[in-house]
């Protein structure tokens, strides 16, 4: 009778335990579906797909043929100054560089022609007159009279060519200008100023431009 009872306790005790099992995993089950709902909407939102701009498109090859350029209008040659005094010059009978007030470069040439200096007359060469092309040039020649005289007679030689006597009035004070037309060849020429038979006036420089 007693070992009956036993059996029975302990199928009961099998089957509370059994209970409590299957109790324990429903429990388990219901709370981890729940976790599950509450959180199956919480999922960071999928990125916006980003755009990358696409590359500007090549630039064109250059042209094989050049773009055409304006063409310049010729001009005119400015006026080319050469003063007396310079070394490139030569100086030669009795003349001599002095200073003058007044003068563009401070200085002049005097004692141009004959002045009784047993060096001889007085000359002045520009050597080195270069002018692009052949032609006629004008020569604008600034003078003074040192010792006052009212007039005096310059005589104008380009090398390989015939003399041109000028007579030329004028005063102490420095300077004034005149203007002779001559012919020059293309590249480096040669200018002479004096006066073989005369008194000719001192020189400041010279000025060669475009004959008109």
């Amino acid at each position: 009778m007693d070992g009956d009872r036993e059996r029975g306790l302990g199928l009961v005790q099998l089957v509370l335990v059994g209970v409590v099992v299957v109790a324990l995993f429903v429990g388990a089950g219901t709370l981890l579906g729940g976790y599950l709902g509450r959180h199956a909407g919480s999922a960071p939102p999928p990125r916006a797909a980003t755009t990358t701009p696409a590359p500007p498109p090549p630039s064109p090859p250059p042209s094989a043929q050049p773009s055409a350029q304006p063409s310049e209008a010729p001009t005119t040659a400015k006026p080319v100054t050469y003063e007396a005094e310079d070394s490139a010059n030569t100086v030669s009978g009795g003349a001599f560089v002095a200073k003058y007030n007044g003068a563009s470069g401070g200085r002049i040439v005097k004692n141009l022609g004959t002045w009784g200096s047993p060096a001889g007359a007085g000359k002045l060469t520009f050597t080195g007159v270069r002018v692009p092309a052949a032609g006629q040039y004008t020569v604008m020649i600034f003078y003074v009279h040192v010792n006052g005289d009212a007039t005096r007679s310059l005589v104008v030689t380009v090398a390989g060519t015939d003399p041109q006597k000028l007579s030329v009035s004028g005063g102490s004070t420095c300077c004034r200008p005149r203007t002779v037309t001559v012919p020059l060849a293309a590249g480096v020429n040669k200018i002479s100023l004096g006066n073989p038979g005369g008194r000719a006036p001192a020189i400041d420089k010279i000025t060669i431009g475009t004959a008109g």
